[in-house]
């Protein structure tokens, strides 16, 4: 009996061997997420989101997009570019103005102002009582003239 059922096994494993393939095509086809495409696509995915992260981060800090911490003694009141990695920047301490040129790994005191050049200031701005605030706004859009209340 034994060997009966031998020639039969024999003759089953290729078809069964067909059947297993194509059940593993037919779930990376279908998105079964242990497939090595599934699988495969979602690390791709990740690997881009981590590197638009990345090159967004190193963007804002190339733009200087991110806020300074300025609010010691010192501050840098303007900088400008004079090379690819040299600048020139006007730094405040206390009252007393410095020009000082920047280079990687090196600081050097230009000039000293004797008068503080003032910064651009904005455009002045009308009193704060000149101009309705947000109740008052939002009372007159609730309560239009000519309502009965």
């Amino acid at each position: 009996m034994k060997t009966a059922l031998l020639p039969l096994l024999i003759v089953s494993l290729p078809a069964a061997a067909a059947e297993t393939a194509e059940q593993a095509a037919g779930a990376a086809a279908s998105g079964d997420p242990l497939s090595s495409g599934y699988l495969l696509k979602l690390v791709i995915g990740l690997l881009t989101v981590l590197a638009l992260i990345f090159v967004f981060a190193w963007a804002a800090r190339k733009m200087r997009l991110t806020p300074s911490g300025q609010q010691g003694a010192i501050r840098v009141l303007s900088a400008i570019s004079v090379g690819q990695r040299e600048r020139i920047a006007l730094i405040q301490v206390g009252d007393e103005q410095i020009l000082v040129g920047l280079s990687p790994g090196r600081m050097q005191t230009l000039h000293t102002l004797k008068e503080p050049v003032l910064p651009d200031l904005p455009p002045e701005q009308p009193p704060e009582q000149s101009r309705p605030g947000f109740a008052e706004r939002l009372h007159k859009l609730m309560n239009p003239p000519g309502s009965c209340r």
